[in-house]
């Protein structure tokens, strides 16, 4: 569920809450998703709380980010 966003002027509504719970009971209902990893920058706070308030938690694990800057 990369790459889906709530135009700035829907924002703080709610609306990324529940497309994002839609996203998730799709995984797991029509493809038989048993976990999801998702992931955000740090500072991404309103990312962070959709995740939150979607019960999603945030594990003790170590995940290496590469990142390819295409503007140098």
């Amino acid at each position: 569920m990369f790459w889906i966003g709530i135009h700035p002027d829907f924002r703080g509504k709610g609306l990324g809450k529940n497309l994002y719970s839609i996203g998730l009971h799709r995984l797991q209902y029509d493809f038989d998703a048993k976990r999801y990893l998702g992931a955000t920058r740090a500072e991404n706070v309103p990312m962070r709380k959709v995740f939150e308030a979607n019960g999603c938690v945030q594990e003790s694990i170590s995940v290496i980010s590469l990142e390819y800057s295409l503007f140098g």
